[in-house]
C-alpha cells in the first residue's frame, strides 16, 4: 500500500517534471518571438525615421534650388489672402508664415500615426501570445499536480 503511494508520487513528481520543462521550453520561444517583433519594430520606426529624414532633406534641396534660381511656387489656396499676402507666389515649403500651432499639429498626427501603430502591433502581440497559449494547452494539457496533497 505505501510502496503504491510512493511510485504514484513519483510518477506525479515526473509528469509535474515534464510540464514545467515543456512550460519553460514555450516561454522561451515565447520570449524569442516577442524580441523578434520588438527588434522588427525597433528596425520599422528607425526605417520611417530614416525615409522621413531623407524627405525633409529632398524638400530643403528643392527649396534651395528654388530659391537659387528664383523661382517661386504660385499660391494654390486663398490663406495668403487671410494673411494680406494676395498677389505674392510663396514657395510650399516656407514655414515662415505658418503659425506655430500648424506645425504643432502636423506633428501630433505624426505622433498619432505611431501611436496608432503601436497600440495595432501590441494587440497583435497580444493576440499571438493568446493563441500561443491556446495551442499549448491544447497540446499538453496541465496536470493536476499538488505537492502539499500527501494523501
Amino acid at each position: 500500500m505505501e510502496e503504491g503511494k510512493v511510485e504514484e508520487a513519483v510518477d506525479e513528481q515526473e509528469q509535474y517534471n515534464k510540464f514545467k520543462a515543456l512550460a519553460e521550453a514555450s516561454e522561451r520561444r515565447r520570449m524569442a518571438l516577442l524580441q523578434e517583433e520588438a527588434t522588427m519594430a525597433r528596425e520599422h520606426a528607425e526605417d520611417l525615421r530614416v525615409s522621413l529624414d531623407a524627405s525633409f532633406e529632398r524638400l530643403r534641396d528643392i527649396k534651395k534650388q528654388h530659391t537659387e534660381y528664383g523661382v517661386t511656387t504660385p499660391v494654390l489656396t486663398d490663406t495668403n489672402t487671410q494673411n494680406g499676402t494676395t498677389g505674392e507666389n510663396t514657395c510650399l515649403n516656407d514655414r515662415s508664415e505658418l503659425p506655430d500651432n500648424d506645425i504643432q499639429i502636423s506633428l501630433d498626427r505624426g505622433r498619432r500615426t505611431f501611436e496608432r501603430r503601436e497600440q495595432e502591433l501590441l494587440q497583435e502581440v497580444r493576440d499571438l501570445r493568446r493563441r500561443l497559449a491556446s495551442e499549448n494547452r491544447k497540446a499538453q494539457p496541465p496536470v493536476n499536480f499538488n505537492p502539499d496533497d500527501s494523501t
